[in-house]
């Protein structure tokens, strides 16, 4: 086993977007960009593996959150909030530090050109891109991610994790 953790970035924004709706920043009249701003500082989100799913748990301030940021109410929000460039900049902060503290297995839709653009080669990417760099693999969607982990190690990632 690598000891790898799955990070589903698209999964933090939904965990921000779910602080911002308990605290009270997004409400009946939308999302309130400086409240959700002010929140950044306060939430601290980590990643879990579940043996019982064969997947990662979400986790903000500790708390696992995975059932509830596939809320409708985060649903219908988590658009706006990810637009706030504050909030895709302390995102993208928190991804980069997670991919040099452990290897990690990262999907979402930047990580090859904005979260580790040097991981092609050393040169920034404007494409889709998936290669090992520092322990991380870095992988742009969940059908890449599983057709990769089966071409690599013969297994999918669930059963390395």
């Amino acid at each position: 086993r690598l000891g790898y953790i799955f990070i589903d970035t698209g999964a933090m924004y939904r965990a921000v977007t779910l602080y911002a709706l308990e605290q009270g920043a997004i409400g009946e009249n939308g999302v309130d960009e400086a409240a959700v701003v002010q929140l950044l500082p306060q939430i601290n989100i980590s990643f879990r593996f579940n043996a019982e799913r064969g997947a990662s748990d979400v986790y903000v301030n500790g708390e696992l959150v995975e059932d509830k940021i596939r809320s409708i109410e985060v649903s219908n929000a988590v658009s706006s909030v990810s637009s706030i460039g504050a909030v895709r900049e302390k995102l993208v902060a928190m991804q980069q530090q997670m991919g040099r503290e452990r290897g990690v297995v990262m999907d979402g839709r930047d990580i090859g050109t904005v979260v580790f653009p040097e991981a092609y080669g050393g040169e920034p990417q404007t494409g889709a891109s998936m290669t090992m760099i520092s322990h991380t693999l870095c992988v742009l969607s969940i059908p890449l991610l599983y057709a990769a982990m089966v071409a690599i190690f013969g297994t999918p990632f669930g059963q390395l994790l």
